[in-house]
């Protein structure tokens, strides 16, 4: 019983892991795209 909590435990931290890794290069990737975006429409106005 103690085993089957401690693999569920494991599970649910390993989830939450991929869950925060996924996120944090989610909004990596948004603020480049966005900076990337910003850079050319600033060129585009001057």
């Amino acid at each position: 019983m103690i085993g089957d909590l401690v693999d569920l435990v494991a599970l649910f931290i390993g989830y939450l892991a991929l869950l925060a890794l996924g996120l944090g290069l989610g909004c990596l990737a948004f603020w480049s795209v966005q900076d990337r975006v910003r850079a050319r429409r600033y060129r585009i106005d001057r």
